[in-house]
């Protein structure tokens, strides 16, 4: 408790509060209290059931709550009620990033300079436990150098060039003291060709996701980072602390499969894929499920896209001539598909029923319409989305049902929908987001049921 941290590292947790407590349930536990006044950051890595009047507890009294999801860093978030704090954490931050240039600011290059060499400083601590061999003395001194040059490295492209330098380096050793059988030969992320790069992928992208849940836990932005650049969709704080991990990484991934623990029978080798820019071999077909005809020979076909994708077959010369209206071509050799730039697939409500035999097979359907769908009723589900999605939706209630035994029906909404009695929309929340739809009460049928089933189509 010296940290006054609490960490819930356990599923089927609830958490709530009472007289100045945080009410702990966790079966066969029962339940535990916990003063609020000892704690001043609660973590929570697995699922975790709280009250909302706990969330306004926390943050009335400054107690930072963390939610770490250990299967998507992408999920994970944080709420820090000490604003201030959390602001002037984040624009310190920036005012040491915000100078990356080609040389940045001296504050930012000496965080960048002591990452990258400390990475080598674990390398050489590891090879110097390894039998004495002319080899291993060789790389040593060539690590020890590229370290010396990288605490005078004025620029960060410098300090770039010598971390990839020692890295080729290990590698090279590295592939020295793996089994010939694995393929190892250089390192390739995408995709990995053999056995060891596969294992390597998988062991950076897990530590990359420890990485991203520490930095959200003490509150620091993990797309700002000082050694790597800033760009879309990367953490480059988290793949700056990576750096000192990699290491580690390495070592664990050689002593796998050295010791045997990890061997070739844990891979599978993948079928053979379709560049998405090559082109076929004269005279093959294209591997896809819409295959064309064979193509004649001198002639290459595109791969087509997947099936309702909108668009159409054109040629270089049809495509050219659209183009560059003063240019024409006789010979047309190549076919393109050009995508739609305005989708043609317009959304429709269908209301959807099924008749389950398998109290199983109900349970998988009930739970993949009820994610996609609004409950209508316990077996009637109000469903909007274009042709392509409902292709793929039907394609997946096939694979959920016995079609000898089960039934499902659905129907496009061409009316607004006429409910009677209890309303399953939540219109009192203020929710439009559902079908077209007029609510009556029960007394309404004994009035005028011929008017309320004439309404016009919208």
């Amino acid at each position: 408790m010296n940290s006054k941290q609490l960490m819930f590292d356990r599923r089927h947790i609830e958490l709530d509060y009472d007289n100045q407590c945080l009410v702990v349930r966790e079966p066969p536990h029962g339940v535990r209290t916990l003063p609020l006044r000892y704690i001043r950051r609660i973590v929570c890595v697995h699922g975790v059931t709280l009250t909302s009047s706990l969330l306004g507890q926390l943050w009335r009294r400054g107690i930072d709550f963390i939610a770490l999801n250990p299967h998507d860093s992408e999920n994970s978030f944080g709420l820090y009620p000490d604003q201030q704090q959390q602001v002037q954490r984040r624009c310190q931050q920036y005012q040491w990033q915000q100078s990356q240039g080609p040389q940045g600011n001296e504050h930012s290059l000496s965080i960048a300079r002591t990452l990258c060499r400390h990475r080598l400083q674990q390398q050489l601590r590891y090879l110097t436990q390894q039998p004495a061999a002319d080899d291993v003395s060789a790389l040593m001194q060539q690590l020890a150098s590229l370290q010396a040059n990288m605490t005078e490295a004025a620029h960060r492209d410098t300090l770039r060039g010598l971390e990839g330098t020692a890295q080729r380096l290990m590698f090279q050793y590295w592939r020295g003291c793996l089994p010939a059988h694995f393929g190892f030969e250089k390192r390739q992320r995408r995709p990995p060709p053999d056995p060891v790069n596969a294992l390597l992928s998988l062991t950076y992208t897990i530590a990359m996701q420890e990485a991203i849940h520490q930095c959200k836990a003490v509150g620091l932005d993990s797309q700002l980072g000082f050694y790597h650049r800033v760009t879309h969709g990367r953490h480059s704080l988290a793949c700056d602390l990576m750096e000192v991990a990699r290491p580690q990484c390495e070592q664990w991934v050689v002593e796998l499969l050295n010791q045997g623990i990890i061997n070739q029978r844990h891979f599978s080798v993948p079928k053979q894929r379709v560049r998405a820019a090559g082109w076929e071999k004269p005279g093959g077909r294209c591997i896809t499920s819409t295959s064309p005809a064979p193509c004649p020979p001198g002639k290459h076909n595109w791969p087509p896209p997947r099936a309702g994708w909108p668009g159409k077959w054109i040629s270089t010369a049809t495509l050219i001539t659209t183009t560059f209206k003063t240019t024409t071509f006789k010979t047309t050799t190549v076919k393109i598909w050009a995508p739609h730039r305005k989708p043609l697939m317009r959304d429709y409500w269908y209301l959807i029923q099924y008749d389950i035999a398998n109290p199983k097979r109900l349970q998988r359907v009930h739970r993949l319409l009820k994610s996609c769908a609004l409950p209508l009723q316990h077996s009637v589900f109000a469903w909007q989305g274009n042709q392509h999605q409902l292709a793929a939706l039907t394609h997946q209630l096939e694979q959920r049902i016995n079609p000898d035994e089960d039934d499902i029906r659905g129907y496009r909404i061409r009316r607004p929908l006429c409910l009677f009695g209890h309303n399953p929309l939540p219109d009192d929340l203020g929710f439009d987001g559902g079908p077209p739809h007029q609510h009556y009460p029960i007394s309404a049928l004994q009035h005028a049921p011929e008017a309320l089933w004439s309404t016009s189509s919208p």
